[in-house]
């Protein structure tokens, strides 16, 4: 059962990151029982960014570490405008992230309606040259705006972003005052 919904959640990142030319999307898997992050599947990198997936294969996220990790712990997005910020102990790949120029990064919880013990984290990093917070955040509505249109989208498995009407909401007054 969980390969068909890593399979559609890979999909499902593979366009948005085509569609916001994305350098890394990561799919984590934490199980109910356990605290830890496993990297389940990798929807779309460059191959510049190969040393990074092996780095997350090999070495699973505690409770609370990296983005993926604090966004398991929230109802909503947990957005990191520059990665470089966070200390080894809350980020264990800051340096090598550093290194390979991945800079802004944000994860959102996914929630898989058949199989309620497994929770999926979807992470992806921003483009390196974005910078400025108006950027990032325009990037950022666009990314969660796409993922809560494929995710409602029929035909595909049933996926909730954790409080998607939330977000939409959000979105929805954001432009309504920027107007």
């Amino acid at each position: 059962m969980e390969t068909k919904e890593v399979e559609a959640i890979q999909n499902i990142l593979n366009d948005v990151c085509e569609i916001h030319e994305l350098p890394l999307a990561l799919i984590w898997i934490k199980h109910r029982d356990f605290d830890d992050l496993y990297i389940r599947a990798v929807a779309s990198y460059i191959s510049s960014m190969r040393e990074y997936v092996l780095a997350c294969l090999r070495n699973p996220l505690k409770k609370g570490q990296n983005v993926a990790g604090k966004a398991v712990n929230l109802m909503h997005q947990y957005t990191v405008p520059d990665v470089s910020s966070l200390d080894l102990a809350d980020y264990p790949f800051v340096d090598l992230a550093v290194k390979l120029g991945l800079r802004a990064a944000m994860a959102v919880r996914l929630k898989c309606m058949s199989v309620d013990e497994i929770e999926y984290v979807a992470e992806v990093f921003l483009h390196e040259n974005l910078k400025d917070s108006v950027g990032q955040n325009n990037l950022i509505n666009g990314i969660l705006s796409s993922l809560c249109t494929k995710c409602e989208k029929p035909g595909t498995v049933e996926l909730q972003i954790q409080v998607c009407l939330f977000i939409c909401v959000m979105l929805f007054l954001m432009k309504a005052l920027l107007y």
